[in-house]
């Protein structure tokens, strides 16, 4: 008797929410929403599925953080989501939000052009280290 199943995962993009702020960067962007879960397949049709979570990424920063399963699944029954910063909780940290001054090597905030410290411009983001 041959078997053919398994347990796979499972990571579907569900949509965009506009507008959300970011626990981690603390600015407002579009975020991606997604579902994940494991399940148990027989000749690839999913049988079972468990471990069931919802998690959203950031546009700016890149962060991924969790949301609730209850407000999760109220998006895809089509109901207007408002996500605060406590339905958010990182699970993976984003870009650096600091960038350092090449010439008095200060750490500065992402936003800032020119160092407080020496008063020369930092450099661009996609300017390399010499």
């Amino acid at each position: 008797m041959i078997f053919i199943g398994g347990i796979s995962d499972k990571r579907v993009a569900l949509g965009q929410l506009q507008s959300v702020m970011c626990k981690h960067c603390r600015q407002t962007h579009a975020m991606d929403l997604f579902k994940s879960y494991y399940y148990f397949h027989f000749f690839f049709l999913p049988l079972w599925k468990w471990k069931l979570s919802y998690d959203v990424k950031c546009e700016g920063c890149q962060a991924i953080m969790m949301i609730p399963n209850h407000l999760g699944k109220a998006w895809e029954q089509g109901e207007d989501l408002k996500l605060t910063l406590w339905d958010l909780e990182i699970t993976k940290d984003g870009a650096s939000l600091e960038q350092q001054c090449r010439h008095c090597h200060e750490m500065l905030p992402l936003t800032y052009q020119y160092c407080p410290h020496c008063g020369k411009k930092v450099r661009e983001r996609n300017e390399l280290d010499v």
